[in-house]
């Protein structure tokens, strides 16, 4: 990236339920989900000065979008605006179109300009790591609002360091599935157990100043290798290798209540995958499924399927991330319905990937709101 390259604001503001209904009014009667969380996307800018941010984009061949305005401390407005005409010049000479509205403070901005730096955004995010380390001391609103500060604070600061570029497509997916937990699962000690452990590794990431390829020990390459040799085992085999990917087969298994539930280990995923290999290769069938009952042996079977039809329909990277999750302990059928799930949640973020996508979008790039799978 270009350092001549203008930098993009940055400053982000939440939009409360109360401020829906003056989102919606700015271009009424037009389509458009309203963001709960929006960022300034002008040009890096005086602190007194004004931010602008998209508050719902207009899908269709017209475009446009409803953008908020605000000063820092202050209550946004909306008004409609259509899309920017002109164009950015990219350092190579080509031409992309500028991601801002008609007659907005010059200059134009790209999807390839980067976040600036603030020296508050990494020092806020440890702070809402520590709360929710700390849950048990507050208010589920703060925990709520803490996690979602945690979530999105973390993906700023990857963005504004540049280090976003550099990780690989199931990282972002993973960042994203992270947003969606902020946002709208229950925050259950298991979850929150899991914003912190993998938040805190990406703001490590960023704290180190020294962007790598991929985060050290984070499984993905060996997801990769697994979920290919899934995709080779003859279908009954998917069926049976993601079928005993099932929770009440742990052990210990995750568990709220204070008695600890008993249960036998099951079968690690890669080991699963290479049993299944070896025996398919033979010409064998899959065994009986283990379980308890008649009925959950072909449930167990009529699922695992499932989570193998509905892995597969997933952008690839977000296939990596829910191997990745299954091979950490999470239910396959569980971890594949988690990813369409957050594919879903993250619109309200502006982040459109390929699946989803409006008709109208904008194109896709690392470092806006709205991107499309890598």
């Amino acid at each position: 990236m270009s350092s001549t390259r203008p930098r993009i604001c940055g400053a982000r503001i939440a939009l409360t339920q109360d401020m829906w209904r003056p989102a919606y009014d700015a271009g009424p009667g037009k389509p458009g989900l309203v963001r709960g969380s929006l960022v300034c996307e002008l040009a890096e800018h005086a602190a007194t000065g004004q931010h602008c941010g998209v508050a719902r984009r207009f899908p269709g061949p017209l475009g446009g979008a409803a953008w908020a305005l605000w000063v820092d401390g202050g209550e946004p407005s909306f008004v409609a605006r259509d899309d920017c005409a002109r164009t950015g010049a990219l350092p190579a000479g080509a031409q992309e179109s500028c991601l801002l509205f008609e007659r907005h403070p010059d200059p134009c901005m790209s999807a390839q300009d980067a976040y600036a730096q603030s020296p508050t955004r990494l020092p806020r995010a440890f702070e809402a790591l520590k709360a929710l380390g700390e849950a048990g001391r507050h208010e589920p609103a703060a925990v709520r609002a803490a996690a979602e500060e945690a979530a999105l604070l973390t993906w700023d600061e990857l963005r504004s360091r540049d280090v976003w570029a550099v990780l690989a497509g199931w990282e972002h997916a993973a960042v994203y599935r992270l947003m969606s937990w902020a946002h709208s699962r229950t925050l259950t000690p298991d979850v929150l157990s899991g914003l912190v452990r993998e938040l805190t590794g990406f703001v490590r990431h960023c704290e180190a100043r020294t962007p790598s390829a991929a985060r050290p020990g984070a499984g993905g390459e060996e997801a990769v290798v697994m979920l290919d040799r899934l995709g080779a085992l003859p279908e009954p085999w998917q069926a049976a290798v993601l079928g005993d990917q099932r929770e009440e087969t742990r052990g210990p298994a995750l568990s709220f209540s204070h008695a600890p539930r008993r249960s036998r280990p099951r079968p690690g995923l890669d080991q699963a995958l290479a049993d299944a290999a070896e025996s398919s290769a033979r010409g064998e069938p899959p065994p009986p499924a283990a379980g308890r009952y008649e009925w959950d042996l072909a449930d167990r079977r009529r699922l695992g399927a499932t989570a193998y039809e509905r892995l597969v329909r997933l952008p690839h990277e977000w296939q990596v991330d829910a191997v990745r999750q299954i091979a950490a302990g999470t239910e396959a059928i569980s971890a594949v319905s988690d990813a369409a799930g957050s594919i879903n949640i993250i619109r309200g973020f502006g982040v459109y990937l390929a699946w989803n996508a409006p008709h109208h979008c904008h194109p896709p790039h690392a470092t806006q709101e709205t991107t499309t799978a890598h």
